[in-house]
């Protein structure tokens, strides 16, 4: 009786895990385009807000010790955010240009808004990080620096030096350069009376409003803005190179598209991109900005990818829910889970056909537009929770189909060492090869049962090998002596997030788009002019 019990007891819930490898590309590819911005890196102005307050806190206190250093940044990041956060409300506008995704503002903004005329918000309340302190803003150390900006401060513009646990600092080569320019137009003495008086008031937020993340724009900060400009576009390093490219990329988009309404920023850019189509026509992209675009039409047919795998290895942990299934392999269960209610929604026809089928029907890639666009399919999939499976099976056929008289290596574009993705078994090249060697001549329930199995046995694969290397347990599903369980539910399918949410932030934040709510930015004059500069 007390196995049973155990066995059936609920799942855990568990969502945004790659169970498959089949994100692993993505990521790759995502990471060479924007390389120095980061999932954590929304804001321009935090890359030069903390090389700017190390060497302010230095000259101000040249013998302070690594705990006051650590204390004071802490103070320093709650007083930002709550400057940000002021902004906002004295603008009356919303929080996207002002104090979005800032440090801590979870729990500084409801402070800024509750705060009355009169009344002194205590910064040590909230930057005190012990862990009894139920107002703690960070648990970092070093707090947002630390969790965010540290990384590709030191690693990708070698502005910061460093760690957490030893300390940190700035390089005088490209730190001090950086600092000094984003200090330009700043009362740095105000910000650190404000910190030394512990306190501040509304009207103390007020007066420190430069230091609103928005300001970068603003006449008065010119130095600063262009010095930004300069490390996320002027970077000749191969790294600045690819940074820059995507980023005139996007500035190119957003030029071509001159405003137009969009629900979706990011999604529009990405299915120009694969299409090299716009919805007014297509895409007449500059030279020096085509690898760029190839290479975000390779992460958007990966991810389409990705997300085919997903949507059956949901639809397969969701009908194995619910007492174990006795069957002896995998192969025994999977050819069970395709006759469940979860795959109703399967193809009737044999793989050939639904190959020769597409090949006749499918719309042309440039086709941004049709219904019956892989791009739809994309969009399907996401709206739906189960995904469709059957779904899930035109978008691989569909990619198949696609792309099958291109060169034997999706992603050579990307020079990757020998035997990077050897380890990742549901991978562009991989989709070619079973459609052509295994799947060629299969009836519709037994490519289903292909499917559905190779799906299972690369999420044990995978799971077995992360917990070979880390010790982390991340099987969604397991056998026992009463046969196959889930041990944790799929609540959803799941995105990569490719760091284009970041990217359209920061060129508003750097002045060289405009800011939009239910339509594509726009390139300001300058924002023109980084292009032209960019291109040539």
């Amino acid at each position: 009786m007390q196995q049973t019990i155990g066995w059936v007891e609920r799942p855990l819930k568990k969502i945004g895990l790659d169970n498959l490898g089949a994100q692993q590309p993505c990521v790759m590819i995502y990471t060479r385009l924007l390389p120095g911005i980061t999932n954590v890196t929304d804001r321009a102005a935090y890359f030069g807000f903390y090389p700017w307050f190390m060497r302010a806190f230095e000259r101000r206190h040249p013998q302070a010790s690594e705990t006051q250093f650590r204390e004071t940044l802490r103070l320093a990041d709650c007083l930002m955010t709550l400057v940000a956060e002021r902004h906002a409300i004295a603008c009356g506008e919303d929080i996207a240009r002002h104090s979005a995704t800032c440090p801590g503002r979870l729990t500084l903004g409801p402070v800024v808004r509750d705060l009355q005329h009169g009344q002194t918000v205590e910064l040590g309340r909230y930057a005190d990080r012990s862990d009894s302190n139920p107002t703690r803003y960070f648990k970092n150390p070093l707090g947002g620096l630390g969790q965010y900006y540290l990384g590709p401060l030191r690693d990708e513009y070698t502005v910061l030096r460093g760690d957490p646990r030893k300390g940190v600092g700035y390089w005088l080569e490209n730190g001090a350069p950086l600092a000094d320019a984003y200090g330009a137009g700043l009362d740095g003495d105000l910000f650190f009376a404000a910190l030394d008086a512990g306190g501040v008031t509304l009207g103390d937020l007020d007066d420190l409003a430069i230091f609103c993340p928005c300001s970068l724009h603003s006449p008065a900060r010119e130095a600063a803005q262009t010095a930004l400009i300069s490390l996320f576009l002027r970077d000749r390093s191969p790294h600045g190179v690819a940074r820059g490219s995507s980023l005139a990329l996007v500035l190119d988009y957003l030029k071509q598209r001159a405003g137009a309404p969009t629900e979706d920023p990011v999604k529009d850019f990405l299915a120009s991109c694969y299409t090299g189509a716009l919805p007014e026509g297509l895409w007449t992209t500059p030279e020096r900005l085509l690898a760029a675009r190839r290479g975000w039409a390779l992460y958007a047919r990966n991810e389409m990818l990705s997300l085919a795998w997903s949507t059956l290895f949901k639809n397969a942990l969701d009908a194995l829910d619910g007492q174990p299934k006795p069957f002896a392999n995998i192969d025994a269960l999977a050819a069970w889970l395709v006759t469940t209610p979860a795959f109703q929604e399967r193809p009737t026809a044999t793989f050939d056909d639904l190959v020769a089928a597409d090949l006749a029907d499918a719309p042309a890639l440039d086709a941004i537009a049709d219904p019956d666009h892989e791009l739809a399919m994309w969009r399907t999939l996401l709206a739906a929770n189960p995904p469709s499976p059957g779904e899930a099976a035109r978008l691989l056929v569909r990619l198949y189909c696609r792309w099958r008289d291109e060169p034997s290596d999706a992603y050579r574009e990307l020079n990757l060492p020998p035997g990077t993705l050897s380890g990742y078994p549901l991978t562009l090249n991989s989709l070619r090869t079973m459609a052509t060697n295994r799947w060629a001549g299969l009836a519709a329930d037994d490519w289903f049962e292909v499917l559905v199995s190779d799906v299972l046995v690369t999420h044990q694969r995978i799971a077995i090998r992360k917990m070979g290397q880390s010790g982390e347990d991340t099987l969604m599903f397991r056998s026992g002596d009463l046969g196959f369980f889930v041990h944790r539910d799929l609540e959803q399918i799941v995105e990569t997030q490719p760091r284009l949410r970041q990217a359209f932030q920061i060129l508003r934040d750097l002045g060289l788009t405009t800011h939009e709510t239910e339509h594509l930015p726009r390139p300001t004059e300058l924002g023109h002019q980084a292009l032209q500069e960019l291109v040539g």
